[in-house]
């Protein structure tokens, strides 16, 4: 109903609190989180990506670009990666075991031939 009345030309200013991404990278505890994810000796991501990128991108973020969008996708690529080879997944609830080694199959298949191409393609 809101959006109705905005498309309409009312000026209407939503009050709900939403919290700003960005701002949960750079206050504690999210700045410290992404800190050690990204500055992990033992880290996988330098496998795939440029570590130096990584962590340059992640001090334009801390210093005032919003670089969040880069942020999250280096950070769910770490921690996708984290999964996979240490296969530290949640507790499985019902089904087989085969069903996640599949879809970590899948997905890696997915990531690897059609995703990780693309997403850092335009990224310069």
């Amino acid at each position: 109903m809101l959006r109705k009345v905005k498309r309409w030309g009312v000026p209407f200013q939503d009050r709900r609190n939403f919290t700003s991404q960005r701002e949960k990278t750079i206050k504690e505890p999210g700045r410290s989180f992404f800190f050690k994810l990204f500055t992990n000796k033992n880290a996988y991501y330098p496998s795939y990506l440029d570590r130096e990128k990584v962590l340059k991108t992640w001090d334009h973020h801390v210093g005032g670009n919003d670089e969040i969008d880069m942020i999250n996708r280096y950070a769910t690529i770490e921690i996708w990666l984290q999964q996979v080879f240490t296969n530290s997944f949640r507790p499985q609830q019902d089904g087989f075991p085969i069903v996640k080694i599949l879809w970590v199959y899948q997905t890696a298949i997915f990531w690897f031939a059609k995703v990780l191409p693309s997403l850092f393609s335009f990224a310069k």
